[in-house]
């Protein structure tokens, strides 16, 4: 293997890969643009963009490698772009440049890196003659910003008239990091105010989620000069989900080596302040520099060696450069830039490796050390709270435990463990615990078997559940902080994980884990509850909640919403806000319902909460509601809202007028908690949604990753609507589809909710819509079908997803949990 870290071979690629991109320009200044080699074919195109960004990659190589031949081919690369491949424009900001292409085209981003390729020059040469022309490049860009920050992407080359308002997201990262370049080159602060124009832009659109490198080194470049931590958390969101796709991406695709060095030195300059140190952990470092050293080493497979070269046509004309294997071994001028790119900022990591080590080292001390907490219960407690317990094996000293696992997934290494008997209804099965091999320091079983449980102490109890449910009431019992109860037909768990999350800024928070909200899920979730958390958050569900209420006795409960849901066991809307609205009965007569003002059955659920005497808290669309946004926007992921008669600015995670409602709801506990809004709220640019519950996956492909939308966890006809609601709003270059199946447990009014479900998909601009159950297919066949509709056997889940999904696709997969669609979408997620 050609090693890397071995001295020597990664300035061999260096310089190869350097001398071969400046071979390729002409004494005209012009690349020789790039060639099949199978064939020693010349690519006969040209695009002035890649010849300008080309240029700023041979400008990186020079300031290490200072040869003479490289000074020639940047040279005479940029004398050409102003001689030659540049208009010029008189306009109400001075003399404005712009990058002419092909096509009768200008292109946003081939007019950003003409910039980089001018500032960088200037940077290793100190020659300023360069500089002229950068600003007016600068000028040509600011051109085509528009007031909200956001940028046109092409002109018509004649008129200089937009001509295409959106074609990539690169152009925009190209612009923002161009601009800054510029702003550090001259000092202008019109290039520093244009670019956080489009980086707030940039935000309040979640661009993030394209994972762009060229992102990645405007954010860098941003953090040099602004550290608002709104900035580092959308720098570190850009790579942080998308980690498992750089480790195991298996094409080489060099790009994803420059975003993780970008990277990189946001992390390394970030944390050198105090204040920004927890947004920087949401990101696992160790992890983080696992997948960049891999990403490194697997450049190497793209490389031209000699022994490679040999096996095409024309050995000579590819030797030292890089390819695009599943392009036919392509060789571009454009892909050997960002390989050479891409190595040159690995080459600086690599000399502050081990300080990056030590970094990775410091974040696994600090969040090991914030999860130390005091004991919950010792052996001896737990004797005298459990009534006619008896010791099968005592323990041989005083143990201290902290939680209870019932299934293996939850286990920890200081739970209680409850061993499930054949006879038992809950707990982890002896033979399970065997197979993984877990030991807990205390098993608590129902039956004199249960003693050969391989465990440090085994206590045998009369009635496992009534032993479960006595730790969860003295767990309750010393919580000293505020539980907030959250309940809804829809949306519930996300608002449960964003509370969480945004509290997360104030204090130490415990919220509800596994999605269990049924009593003995609460249950098990209270006994887990840190000793030092200061919040605790539950999701509690509509059935046995008398009982769930009196074993959590919420301060505030938080009420999403009511829709038709589990109607085969509530007959209708009016019977589930009286059955959800008992969340009130068991809280304190200081408590506070939080509820949403615009929810179907609102003076069902509004007179429940006032005959317990509580406090109301309303949020809704309208200025009746004590939060509300000034200016609505179902589409907006940044919204202006009216909190108790304050206007605050807050993000919105995801896309869609749902997404809103979540964000008003968590507004309005922050409110009641008498918590700052802004820096509570602020907290939701890192909000990651939850399996199955909304989070984004990506989807490989031919060309840029498409998007899934995955929903699949559950569904009813709000949550189904919300879903579809996210699907349209949310930015797509390429098809929007969605795989949605039947909706359970809907009762008499199921057909008639799958009927709407069908008429709605039917007004809707999806281009393509899979349909998985009988209910789905019978709908469609009463309603006719207009051509987009296809019924989805779900063997051909997998075939859907590989063969039918094309590069910018966005796919929204959605049905109740008994279709299959959330365990056939495990195989796509990435640990």
């Amino acid at each position: 293997m050609f090693d890397l870290a071995q001295s020597g071979n990664l300035d061999f690629l260096i310089g190869e890969s350097a001398g071969y991109l400046a071979a390729q320009v002409n004494e005209n200044g012009m690349f020789h643009y790039g060639r099949h080699p199978c064939f020693d074919r010349p690519i006969d195109h040209y695009n002035t963009l890649r010849h300008a960004s080309s240029t700023y990659a041979l400008c990186e190589a020079y300031e290490l490698l200072q040869s003479d031949d490289l000074r020639v081919a940047i040279d005479r690369s940029l004398r050409r772009i102003a001689k030659n491949l540049v208009k010029y424009s008189k306009g109400p900001g001075g003399v404005a440049a712009f990058l002419m292409d092909t096509g009768k085209e200008v292109k946003l981003g081939g007019n950003a890196v003409a910039i980089l390729a001018c500032c960088k020059f200037f940077e290793v040469t100190g020659d300023k003659t360069v500089l002229e022309l950068a600003r007016r490049l600068g000028n040509g860009i600011l051109s085509m910003q528009r007031t909200d920050g956001s940028f046109g992407h092409i002109l018509d080359a004649d008129t200089l008239t937009l001509k295409q308002d959106f074609r990539t997201v690169y152009y925009d990262g190209e612009a923002a990091f161009g601009l800054m370049r510029l702003y550090g080159a001259t000092g202008d602060v019109r290039w520093l105010d244009a670019a956080r124009s489009a980086v707030d832009y940039f935000i309040a659109k979640d661009y993030w989620q394209y994972n762009d490198h060229w992102l990645g080194y405007c954010i860098n470049e941003l953090s040099r000069h602004h550290t608002d931590p709104k900035y580092i958390a959308f720098g570190i969101r850009n790579v942080r989900d998308y980690l498992p796709f750089i480790r195991e991406r298996i094409t080489t695709f060099p790009t994803l080596l420059e975003l993780c060095c970008a990277t990189r030195l946001l992390v390394q300059r970030s944390l050198q302040d105090a204040s920004l140190v927890p947004v920087i952990d949401t990101l696992d470092l160790d992890r983080f520099r696992a997948a960049m050293e891999h990403r490194a080493q697997y450049l190497t497979n793209g490389f031209f060696f000699p022994e490679v070269a040999m096996h095409f046509r024309n050995p000579a004309s590819v030797t030292g450069s890089f390819f695009i294997r599943h392009h036919g071994f392509r060789v571009r001028i454009d892909d050997v830039e960002h390989y050479l790119s891409g190595l040159i900022a690995y080459r600086s990591y690599l000399k502050e490796r081990d300080s990056f080590i030590d970094l990775c080292d410091q974040q696994k001390r600090r969040l090991a050390d914030s999860t130390v907490r005091h004991a919950r219960w010792s052996t001896t407690y737990i004797t005298d709270l459990l009534q006619g317990a008896e010791w099968l094996r005592p323990p041989t000293s005083a143990l201290e435990l902290n939680g209870v696992s019932t299934f293996a997934p939850s286990f920890r290494a200081d739970d209680i463990v409850f061993a499930r008997h054949p006879d038992d209804r809950f707990g982890i099965p002896y033979k399970e615990l065997e197979e993984k091999q877990i030991v807990p320091r205390l098993a608590i079983v129902s039956h004199n078997d249960g003693a050969s449980v391989d465990a440090d102490s085994v206590l045998r109890v009369p009635d496992m559940r009534a032993a479960l449910i006595a730790l969860a009431k003295d767990a309750r019992r010393s919580f000293n902080g505020p539980v907030i109860g959250v309940t809804g037909s829809a949306g519930k768990t996300s608002v449960t994980s964003m509370i969480a999350h945004c509290l997360g800024a104030v204090g130490k928070v415990h919220a509800t884990r596994f999605s269990a909200n049924m009593v003995r899920g609460l249950a098990w979730n209270l006994c887990c509850t840190p000793t030092d958390a200061q919040y605790c958050v539950l999701e509690m569900a509509i059935g046995q909640m008398q009982e769930n209420t009196r074993l959590a006795r919420p301060d505030v409960a938080v009420f999403t919403n009511i829709h038709p849901a589990h109607l085969v066991h509530h007959k209708n809307t009016g019977t589930i806000a009286e059955k959800k609205a008992r969340i009130f009965s068991a809280m304190p007569d200081d408590g506070v319902a939080i509820l949403n003002r615009d929810m179907n059955e609102y003076e069902i659920v509004e007179a429940a909460a006032k005959a317990r005497g509580l406090k109301i808290v309303t949020y809704g669309w309208s200025d009746a509601s004590d939060i509300f946004p000034t200016s609505p926007d179902p589409t907006a992921t940044e919204v202006t809202l009216s909190v108790m008669g304050e206007h605050h600015v807050v993000p919105i995670p995801g896309a869609g007028r749902y997404a809103v409602e979540n964000t008003m709801a968590v507004s309005a506990l922050a409110s009641v908690l008498g918590q700052p809004i802004a820096p509570v709220l602020g907290r939701l640019t890192t909000f990651a949604k939850d399996i199955g519950r909304g989070q984004i996956v990506e989807l490989a492909t031919t060309g840029r990753p498409a998007k899934i939308l995955d929903h699949s966890y559950n569904a009813n006809p709000a949550s189904m609507r919300a879903a579809l609601n996210e699907l349209i709003a949310t930015p797509c270059n390429g098809k929007r589809m969605a795989i949605l199946g039947d909706m359970a447990e809907l009762g008499e009014e199921s057909r008639a909710q799958h009927d709407a479900l069908i008429s709605l998909l039917k007004e809707t601009s999806l281009d393509v819509v899979y349909l998985v159950g009988e209910e789905l297919k019978a709908s469609l066949f009463s309603d006719g079908d207009d051509g987009r509709f296809k019924i989805l056997d779900l063997e051909d889940f997998g075939t859907i997803l590989s063969e039918q999904v094309s590069p910018g696709d966005v796919i929204l997969v959605k049905g109740s949990n008994s279709t299959g669609l959330f365990q056939r979408l495990s195989k796509f997620r990435r640990p």
